[in-house]
């Protein structure tokens, strides 16, 4: 086993395995209607994502607005605030929970390949960032001392908790984005802690930013 973790190829093959497995398991849940705890708020990002590319998003400023196109739809608070005043002069209410990050950061990566916003391309696109959640970890406790075999715990039992099997994959919304962000903030204060360099510093306060940019 130890052969395995000493090599880089093997190493990043028991990584892709462990990752796979917890995607297959994971199967079933995937492209169905939502109906299942908490996926409200996929339905919200995707109600936000689809406004988006009817409208435009610059249109719209990048705000998070839940009124699609058409005279029709305007004027209806559709579940974006209680107070029925967040709204503009076109009849656009918005949803301000969170700031837009979490909205735009999955608007831009299917523009860029072409992709609409669905369900499952927006499952694929939250198991993406459940990968790379996981893989900040290791480096985290790489940077902590951790061996490879720590590493190896650290990155399966994260990769199959049941929060993250479920809320980095079938829900999808700024809270979980979020995590990404603040795992990597920590992987850059480790960093900066042991070598001082302006360019991580750069970079944490950039990570920071867009922490708090995806949730308050």
């Amino acid at each position: 086993m130890n052969n395995w973790f000493d090599s880089k190829a093997k190493w990043g093959l028991i990584l892709f395995f462990v990752f796979a497995a917890s995607v297959l398991i994971r199967v079933p849940n995937l492209n169905r209607p939502l109906s299942k705890h908490h996926e409200f708020v996929t339905a919200i990002s995707l109600r936000v994502l689809h406004v988006w590319e009817e409208e435009g998003a610059m249109n719209l400023g990048f705000n998070p607005a839940m009124n699609y196109a058409g005279k029709a739809n305007k004027w209806i608070d559709n579940h974006a605030t209680s107070l029925h005043k967040l709204h503009d002069d076109e009849g656009n209410f918005y949803y301000t929970s969170h700031p837009p990050f979490g909205y735009i950061l999955p608007y831009v990566c299917f523009q860029l390949i072409g992709a609409s916003a669905t369900v499952l391309n927006l499952q694929l696109f939250h198991l993406i960032v459940h990968f790379w959640s996981a893989f900040l970890l290791i480096l985290i406790i790489r940077s902590l001392g951790g061996s490879r075999l720590t590493q190896f715990i650290g990155f399966t039992l994260y990769c199959f908790f049941p929060a993250t099997l479920w809320f980095q994959s079938n829900t999808y919304m700024s809270d979980m984005l979020v995590h990404f962000f603040f795992l990597w903030g920590i992987l850059l204060l480790l960093k900066i802690k042991n070598s001082s360099s302006n360019s991580k510093l750069v970079l944490l306060l950039i990570v920071m930013f867009l922490m708090t940019y995806t949730s308050w």
